[in-house]
């Protein structure tokens, strides 16, 4: 499996790698960029912890949508795609 490494910055301003999973496109034309992660998923796919995630979001970085009746939170797969592209042009 391929990695691509990016960059970012954590709470007390050391430089962390991301190594986020090069994923090959679907054959098929479903579009799965409204499709909800866990903080947990989320962190899988950024190569960190789900903490980190919880963190992101809360200082703003990071963007996440409520869950309907729950006090629980999810990342659209296109914000946090779009999110470590952003981390990527940064280095």
């Amino acid at each position: 499996m391929d990695f691509k490494k990016s960059k970012a910055v954590d709470f007390v301003g050391r430089t962390l790698i991301i190594e986020q999973e090069m994923t090959k496109p679907h054959r098929d034309d479903t579009d799965d960029s409204h499709q909800l992660l866990t903080y947990s998923d989320a962190g899988r796919i950024a190569g960190v912890s789900k903490t980190t995630i919880g963190k992101w979001v809360k200082i703003g970085v990071l963007r996440s949508v409520p869950m309907p009746g729950s006090k629980r939170r999810r990342i659209k797969r296109a914000v946090m795609m779009r999110f470590l592209h952003s981390l990527d042009e940064q280095c």
